[in-house]
């Protein structure tokens, strides 16, 4: 198993989405997904879904990216 390491980060509407892709127990990938607004976390890391399981560590990254913009606008929607 390949170990876990930080793919990639999409700036989006002031926040850092920070995505780390891993194989899990049954070799598929997952991204593990955090945000960050001027240097400072926001929020507790999203968890991570049960499925879907990426074949690709490229479409775990994007299915975070994905994840992180959905909740910066969910997080944006209630202020």
């Amino acid at each position: 198993m390949e170990p876990e390491r930080t793919v990639t980060s999409d700036s989006y509407r002031g926040h850092v989405i920070a995505v780390t892709a891993h194989r899990n127990e049954r070799g598929a990938w997952v991204p593990s997904v955090t945000l960050t607004r001027e240097g400072a976390p926001v929020g507790q890391p999203l968890p991570e879904p049960v499925d879907p399981e990426w074949l690709t560590e490229e479409e775990a990254v994007r299915a975070g990216i994905e994840r992180g913009r959905f909740a910066v606008d969910r997080e944006q929607a209630q202020q």
